[in-house]
């Protein structure tokens, strides 16, 4: 959580040193800050508008908060792996 709220602190005077950056959430997720994540976003974009790239899973999806691990109960990997494949060939 300590990491989290530095990141989110650095966000408001700093836009992030790689040239891109790709976030997915899920709208479902109850475990994560959704709230904070789009805050997190929106401080960069203000900084540096060119390069964050976003994306969110329907709550209809009910995709769950950690949903790269197959082993996770509710799993929807079909669904999910497609997609990330996707975007990370834009």
């Amino acid at each position: 959580m300590l990491l989290g709220r530095t990141v989110l602190e650095e966000s408001r005077s700093q836009a992030p040193r790689c040239p891109s950056i790709l976030v997915v959430t899920t709208a479902s997720d109850t475990a994560a800050n959704n709230g904070m994540t789009a805050e997190l976003v929106a401080n960069w974009r203000g900084l540096r508008r060119e390069g964050i790239e976003t994306f969110e899973f329907a709550a209809t999806d009910e995709v769950p908060h950690d949903f790269i691990d197959p082993n996770q109960p509710n799993q929807k990997t079909a669904l999910v792996y497609p997609k990330l494949i996707e975007l990370l060939e834009q």
